[in-house]
């Protein structure tokens, strides 16, 4: 009978300890894996805002690829104009903001609800500037270029002391991982650069809620233009 008490009371301590020896092997578990997690995430971020500066990059070489073949750049595209520019009466822009004219442009990217976005589904912004009534959008000359108002900063007041460009012809912008976020953002410099010109705010990015902080932008100066036009004069 004794032996029996003790093989029993045995037999229960072994199973105490494998509950306890499974419960610790499980808590480190997880924290490993929540270790692990973190990296992988960050690592994805870092491709997605590698992958959607690349694109931001092509599509500004696509838009000056256009403006070398046709003298002009293309207006704005709309929400409703599956990728296409939308010009009025007098081969004007209907907006200097809007979206990217992809099929134009002839761009591969992702497209959701007709609109080229960027790695977070976002759509890509751009603005072109309608200086001397839309000059840029009808025939550019490289002997005169028409003075611009599309001003890039790293901070408000812009234009100010914190200007990084000035007398911009186009600007594009990705709104960033919170782009396709809802609500909209309330960050001051993401609202800005959503009114699509003319001012512009670029700096490092900001994780502080309210001043949250994360789009990209690539623009284009006449200098560029008029020397990519002048290469085939």
């Amino acid at each position: 009978m004794m032996s029996c008490l003790l093989s029993n009371n045995r037999r229960r301590a072994s199973a105490g300890f494998t509950l306890i020896e499974m419960a610790i092997v499980m808590v480190i578990l997880g924290a490993l894996l929540g270790g692990l997690l973190v990296p992988l995430a960050s690592q994805r971020e870092i491709n997605q805002q590698k992958a959607t500066n690349q694109l931001l990059q092509e599509l500004r070489q696509a838009l000056i690829g256009y403006a070398v073949m046709n003298k002009k750049l293309p207006c704005p595209a709309s929400a409703t104009s599956n990728g296409a520019e939308v010009r009025v009466a007098g081969n004007a822009c209907s907006s200097g903001s809007g979206f990217v004219p992809y099929t134009l442009l002839g761009v591969q990217g992702a497209v959701l609800n007709g609109v080229l976005v960027d790695a977070w589904q976002a759509p890509f912004r751009y603005s072109l500037t309608s200086a001397g009534t839309w000059a840029y959008a009808k025939a550019i000359t490289i002997t005169a270029p028409v003075p611009t108002n599309f001003t890039v900063c790293s901070s408000t007041p812009c234009p100010g002391a914190t200007t990084l460009a000035q007398d911009l012809i186009a600007v594009l912008i990705s709104t960033g991982p919170d782009g396709a976020n809802v609500p909209a953002t309330t960050s001051p410099h993401q609202l800005i650069n959503l009114a699509g010109g003319p001012t512009f705010i670029t700096h490092e990015p900001i994780a502080t809620a309210g001043s949250e902080f994360d789009d990209q932008l690539v623009w284009i100066a006449p200098a560029t233009l008029v020397y990519e036009l002048s290469k085939v004069q």
